[in-house]
């Protein structure tokens, strides 16, 4: 049932750009590529991951068609048992590569009285490169499927006696081209750059001189006929969509591709690494554990011993606590007292030429009960004498006062007056 089958995913990785698709039931969930611009080792590969719609923990990876090396083999039957060395004699010793630096997968088209069997082949470095980038993430890659081998299942599997016809497909990559004539098969791939028509123009040319043909091959453009009006006019990518036909054909070729894909090649070393790694990974996040827990539990007995010694020094410190709070506040007290008294002070020290001046030119029998000054002013001089006038008349001769006037009336009391003067100080003086 649709309902528990697993989603699958896959990813095409290129030089410049990643394909990342999830699939259920041959439908696609998730579809998308993204360009980049560093080396394909320096990418961050978990960025593009994190992009799917479906949390990901295995991965299928498609080799584009561009990293691929495609031979094809006639053989006699008997050469079954000893394909895997014709392979190495026949199509690797051939590639300008040692033999130990590639990959290969290949399938076989029994016949009656030969095999036909598709090569391809990919370096290693390509592999264990992906390889090691999903081992640092964690994830495991479930199969290896050349991309070539797909279109090889779209168009050919199952079909005979196919004559003079050219698949066309395209993806955002490359162009793959799949001919088959009479039993025999040519694939070829090359990357999305030039005219479309004048690189099929060619790959015609090219066919009708190794197959001898008369006529040109039919073309087909992602599965669909097309006449020759419309192969001349291809020539833009963009405006062509590519063939989900492909997505559909992906879960056969892998389940075709058990234990010959390329996977199956990856040394036991490479494995054996990742399964220590996974090991050591796994042993020293124990050991974080339990030096964490350790730590953990060695500090809460620590916070409790001084919690309890807190207690007990509390109970003896509380008195001294409380007396020292006292002495804080009679001392703000005080603080504030001294603070008063030094304003007063220094108010009575600044107009100290003036009072000086009162003491001498007033008299013995003047009686002075309140003196204000602010800024310059004489804002009050109150007392009582035996003429209030004549104590006007003293102040307005000195030169330390000036527009001096009475404040309310001179009050008569017996053989005294009091009185209360006012007025402004003389700045050139101060």
């Amino acid at each position: 049932m649709d309902l528990f089958t697993k989603q699958r995913s896959y990813l095409e990785v290129d030089d410049n750009y990643i394909r990342l698709v999830q699939l259920k039931k041959n439908n696609i969930l998730y579809q998308d590529s993204f360009k980049f611009e560093e080396e394909l080792k320096d990418i961050n590969l978990k960025d593009y991951l994190d992009q799917a719609r479906y949390k990901i923990k295995k991965i299928s990876l498609i080799v584009p068609a561009t990293k691929l090396f495609i031979r094809r083999l006639e053989l006699p039957l008997t050469a079954k048992d000893k394909l895997k060395d014709i392979i190495k004699l026949q199509v690797l010793r051939k590639l300008p590569y040692r033999i130990e630096d590639l990959y290969y997968s290949y399938q076989i088209l029994d016949k009656k009285d030969k095999l036909l069997v598709l090569v391809f082949t990919v370096t290693k470095d390509y592999i264990n490169m992906i390889y090691e980038l999903f081992a640092n993430l964690g994830l495991i890659i479930d199969s290896i499927i050349p991309s070539s081998l797909v279109f090889y299942y779209l168009y050919q599997k199952d079909k005979v006696n196919l004559k003079n016809q050219l698949y066309i497909d395209l993806s955002p990559n490359y162009i793959h081209y799949t001919f088959y004539n009479q039993n025999d098969i040519y694939i070829r791939s090359s990357q999305n750059i030039g005219d479309l028509a004048e690189e099929t123009a060619d790959t015609v040319i090219y066919l009708k001189q190794k197959y001898n043909l008369e006529d040109d091959p039919k073309l087909f453009l992602n599965g669909e006929k097309i006449d020759d009006k419309k192969a001349v006019t291809l020539n833009s990518f963009e405006e062509i969509r590519e063939n989900n036909l492909f997505w559909k054909k992906i879960r056969v070729v892998e389940k075709n591709l058990a234990g010959v894909d390329i996977l199956s090649q990856i040394s036991l070393k490479q494995k054996e690494k990742q399964k220590k790694d996974y090991s050591r990974l796994f042993y020293l996040t124990i050991l974080v554990l339990l030096v964490n827990g350790t730590s953990l539990f060695l500090a809460w007995q620590l916070k409790i011993n001084k919690l309890n010694n807190f207690e007990v020094s509390n109970k003896q410190i509380s008195p001294l606590v409380e007396k020292v709070q006292q002495v804080k506040i009679d001392y703000q007290a005080n603080k504030k007292k001294v603070k008063l008294l030094k304003g007063q002070l220094r108010r009575n020290y600044s107009y100290l030429p003036w009072l000086k001046e009162l003491s001498l030119i007033l008299s013995e029998d003047v009686k002075v009960d309140k003196v204000i000054f602010k800024e310059e002013k004489l804002v009050l001089l109150a007392g009582e004498a035996n003429s209030a006038t004549k104590v006007m008349s003293l102040l307005e001769e000195s030169d330390y006062f000036k527009n001096l006037h009475f404040e309310g009336s001179i009050v008569s009391k017996e053989d005294r007056e009091e009185f209360r003067i006012a007025g402004d100080l003389e700045d050139a003086i101060k």
